[in-house]
């Protein structure tokens, strides 16, 4: 299982009740926080909340307008020298509808 510091839950929780509050779901605050428009394709980001790793703890989101074009190849081809890529368990995703790989780094 994959685990986050105390603080960093804490500030995650928060997060996710603001954003609920603020745009309704995750889903719209990635499509409007993330993606600078609509036609940018991808977006590759330090994680806000890390798992506890000795990696640096990165997200590829893929627009979803764009999601046929981004297979797991074309991303690692983009990401560049990594330890490990996943998508996470449906049952550990706060975002559903918008393809995003977990990368350490």
């Amino acid at each position: 299982m994959l685990k986050r510091r105390e603080y960093e839950i804490e500030c995650y929780e928060m997060h996710k009740k603001i954003t609920r509050e603020l745009f309704g779901d995750t889903e719209e605050y990635v499509m409007t926080k993330l993606f600078d428009t609509k036609s940018t394709p991808y977006v590759y980001c330090r994680n806000i909340f890390p798992y506890m790793t000795k990696y640096k703890h990165n997200v590829f989101f893929i627009n979803p307008l764009y999601d046929t074009f981004y297979d797991e190849k074309r991303v690692k081809a983009i990401i560049g020298n990594h330890h490990k890529m996943w998508i996470n368990e449906a049952s550990t995703k706060s975002v559903f509808t918008i393809r995003h790989y977990q990368v350490y780094a």
